[in-house]
């Protein structure tokens, strides 16, 4: 289930294109989510700025939200925690990134599914 401060947070930011679509497919869609984390700042700079180069160089930019992603965790303060909420649809993922307590939305990643299937972890999306 979405919290309700998160569903505030993307509230406030709705006039992204990417935030606006997540949020079309809270509404419209059923949502599997994953638990939560929280990782230090500069360990999810290093990560998703490789990323980020990653998904232009090998898949054509097919993951949206990198550039706002990483320009906004580049100008946080070093000490921060920033948490990750993904959230699966039958055609695409969403990756939030939040301040711990939903304070600051850092940005939304979306990316296409193989399938237009539920991913299983034991068996893929063969099943």
């Amino acid at each position: 289930m979405v919290s309700g401060e998160l569903l505030n947070l993307l509230r406030a930011h709705s006039t992204n294109s990417i935030v606006g679509r997540c949020m079309r497919a809270i509404e419209e869609d059923e949502i599997k989510f994953s638990p939560p984390t929280s990782l230090p700042l500069d360990r999810v700079l290093d990560v998703y700025s490789v990323r980020a180069k990653i998904n232009s160089e090998r898949n054509e930019g097919s993951i949206a939200g990198f550039e706002d992603l990483v320009l906004s965790i580049n100008q946080a303060p070093k000490t921060t925690l920033v948490r990750l909420e993904s959230w699966e649809l039958l055609s695409k993922w969403f990756t939030i990134f939040t301040g711990e307590e939903y304070s600051v939305l850092f940005g939304v990643l979306e990316s296409p599914k193989r399938k237009v299937a539920w991913f299983d972890p034991v068996r893929g999306y063969d099943y």
